[in-house]
């Protein structure tokens, strides 16, 4: 029983991750590759 909705969760978690991952990955482009403060991606992802 327990087994069974941690097999539920499993896809849930890894999309989110997923999205999360890939906001991330643009504020770390943003302040380590290109070396300038662009916080647009911040802010648009709090606010919608």
């Amino acid at each position: 029983m327990f087994f069974d909705g941690f097999l539920r969760i499993v896809p849930v978690s890894l999309e989110l991750g997923l999205a999360y991952a890939l906001v991330a990955l643009g504020i770390v482009i943003s302040f380590r590759i290109l070396a300038f403060p662009d916080l647009t991606v911040d802010g648009s992802f709090a606010l919608g």
